[in-house]
């Protein structure tokens, strides 16, 4: 599963992370990154404050342990 699709799918928490998913769902420029180093760039490019940089990374490292798990057939 791309990342793009992860967050399509994910609610909405009440959280930071889910701050960042809301806007993330919303942002029809989201691209399909296939690392942290590529959204870290993303946000910072539209000018992210560094609490949205934080949860993003939160988000990311759920993403990848999910996909480590799916990899090992979890």
């Amino acid at each position: 599963m791309s990342f793009k699709t992860y967050v399509k799918t994910r609610r909405r928490g009440p959280n930071p992370q889910g701050d960042f998913i809301e806007h993330a769902q919303r942002a029809a420029d989201l691209p399909d990154v296939v690392s942290w180093e590529e959204l870290r760039g993303y946000l910072l490019m539209r000018d992210a404050c560094p609490g949205a940089i934080e949860s993003a990374r939160s988000v990311w490292k759920c993403y990848r342990a999910r996909q480590r798990r799916a990899e090992r057939g979890h």
